[in-house]
């Protein structure tokens, strides 16, 4: 039996990268898929899948995620916050602009949509689950990376607080923290060309554990265990998907 049969999911990020992946997979498992992303898909999207091309910034996006759902399938059982972007600034660097940006995307956006989706359910008295897709450098320093690692701090502390608030209801919030995944969401101070990024990406992998890139697949294997029944009895949960990164 399909883990997602009759669910239906909002996903962010959801033309490439981990959002993609979790988007495909979510269908083989029987979703059917609102995505969302401020770039067009640039394939055709399988069968069961609604996307509207907007920034999940946009409070109205959300609300436009909401009602189509509604209108084709029914309220959300299930929301991935995919979507993330980073900026390759130290410190001393960094602009307001660019903090702003980081911030607005990886943590105020994600808070919108757990705001519309919560919403949603409470209003319907329907359990459901919540996965954002923090990052293990929100629990480790890496420099070069502190809009990026503050925002993502913040939504795995999001993701705890809301878990607690919202548990009795039956909605339950987890994230995930990938260490190095083969994504475009690069960037690091004083370099300019892509053979350096990923040159000092390398010598993050050789840290781990596993020595080796994740792929998008398999991170969004891990969202499928916390977006599905499987994990019943899993709320509040930080799970580290990094190849032992962190060990």
């Amino acid at each position: 039996m399909p883990r997602l049969e009759n669910k239906i999911a909002i996903v962010t990020g959801a033309t490439s990268g981990i959002g993609k992946a979790t988007v495909e997979l979510f269908v083989e498992e029987g979703a059917r898929v609102v995505a969302l992303d401020v770039n067009a898909p640039s394939e055709p999207l399988p069968q069961g899948v609604h996307f509207i091309k907007g920034s999940v910034a946009d409070t109205a996006l959300w609300d436009q995620a909401i009602a189509d759902a509604q209108s084709k399938w029914g309220t959300p059982d299930v929301l991935v916050n995919a979507a993330g972007v980073s900026t390759g600034a130290l410190l001393h660097e960094l602009t307001d602009d660019d903090f702003d940006f980081v911030f607005g995307i990886n943590f105020r956006a994600p808070m919108k949509g757990m705001q519309a989706v919560i919403r949603a359910l409470l209003a319907e008295g329907k359990p459901g689950s919540i996965v954002n897709i923090s990052s293990v450098l929100g629990h480790v320093a890496l420099p070069a990376k502190t809009a990026y690692g503050v925002s993502k701090a913040g939504l795995s502390h999001l993701t705890a607080i809301a878990a607690k608030e919202y548990g009795e209801k039956g909605i339950r919030v987890n994230a995930i923290a990938p260490a190095m995944v083969r994504t475009a969401n690069r960037g690091y101070a004083g370099m300019t060309s892509s053979s350096e990024v990923t040159a000092r990406l390398d010598t993050l992998v050789d840290r781990t554990s596993l020595k080796r890139w994740g792929e998008p697949r398999e991170i969004a294997q891990s969202i499928l265990f916390l977006a599905s029944d499987d994990s019943s009895l899993v709320t509040g949960t930080v799970l580290k998907a990094d190849a032992g990164y962190t060990t």
